[in-house]
């Protein structure tokens, strides 16, 4: 595990805004932590027909600025 603290120190020793990583169900598709400098992502909305969760994909335009598409659950 990780903490805000991890994540911050990160950021600064890359040089970077923004840790995206994927591979864990989340809730509602995309969930930010650590004052929004990492996001988790998981795009199979129903995930294993196990989960009622939301899938969601971003997208990062020329200005760097991301947006999200979620995807609801089917039923």
């Amino acid at each position: 595990m990780f903490g805000e603290d991890v994540v911050a120190r990160i950021c600064r020793q890359l040089d970077i805004d923004l840790v995206v990583r994927a591979h864990q169900v989340v809730q509602d598709g995309a969930e930010f932590f650590a004052n929004r400098k990492l996001i988790t992502l998981f795009s199979a909305p129903h995930y294993a027909a196990q989960y009622n969760n939301a899938g969601a994909t971003m997208f990062i335009d020329e200005n760097l600025r991301c947006s999200f598409q979620v995807f609801q659950p089917a039923g």
